[in-house]
């Protein structure tokens, strides 16, 4: 939802071509270009206690420096704001693209009908953005179901299991703990699960396409 919504603001923002706009877009796509575990990685050392440089700053602020991925409290909550940092420009490509698609015609027509700002992204964009919009949520949806690589890098599913997703489950069941059998259920229900979340989104999508046609 974080992503999702953030995502969507930026391809707003930057439909409005604001100078340098172009340069800013490629810097916030790169994080999307890194590998899973390296993010994780390196935002377990940024994020340390001891010589992070997170708490280096909030120290030199005089802010507290909280246990980021020791803290029950935190731990999860930091776990999705670095998977949000990550691939939020991948929403935001996706939106960007269907934005710059759009028919400028209507935009014109609604200007003429005296449609202002607010009413025009509620009434025109974001309606005529909608399957774009979606189609990014249920992919991240699916991809955030089987997350593995960040939670391996970033917190080794704890403190606890606080952080522990299906796949990483999998694999500890599997590796760590040698039942193999388990595991490999596990991975199966997972595929399950994904397949049929996608098939009933695709299936929506071609009869709500029907209906249109």
């Amino acid at each position: 939802a974080i992503q999702v919504v953030l995502g969507t603001a930026l391809a707003l923002f930057f439909d409005l071509h604001l100078r340098g706009s172009w340069f800013v877009r490629g810097v916030l796509i790169l994080p999307m270009l890194l590998t899973p575990v390296v993010v994780g990685l390196m935002w377990r050392a940024l994020l340390n206690p001891d010589w992070g440089m997170v708490n280096w700053v909030l120290g030199e602020l005089g802010l507290p420096q909280p246990l980021w991925l020791a803290d029950p409290k935190l731990a999860l909550i930091t776990l999705v704001l670095v998977d949000s940092w990550q691939w939020t420009p991948f929403i935001m490509v996706i939106v960007f693209a269907r934005l710059q698609a759009l028919p400028r015609d209507v935009f014109e027509a609604s200007a003429v009908d005296g449609a202002g700002r607010i009413a025009t992204l509620r009434q025109v964009t974001l309606p005529l953005l909608a399957p774009a919009i979606v189609f990014a949520a249920v992919f991240r949806s699916i991809d955030a179901f089987r997350s593995f690589d960040v939670v391996f890098g970033l917190t080794y599913g704890g403190p606890g299991r606080l952080t522990t997703t299906m796949s990483f489950y999998a694999w500890e069941t599997g590796f760590s703990f040698t039942r193999y059998g388990y595991a490999s259920a596990i991975a199966y229900v997972m595929v399950v699960v994904a397949t049929v979340a996608f098939s009933v989104f695709a299936a929506r999508v071609a009869l709500r396409r029907a209906d249109a046609a």
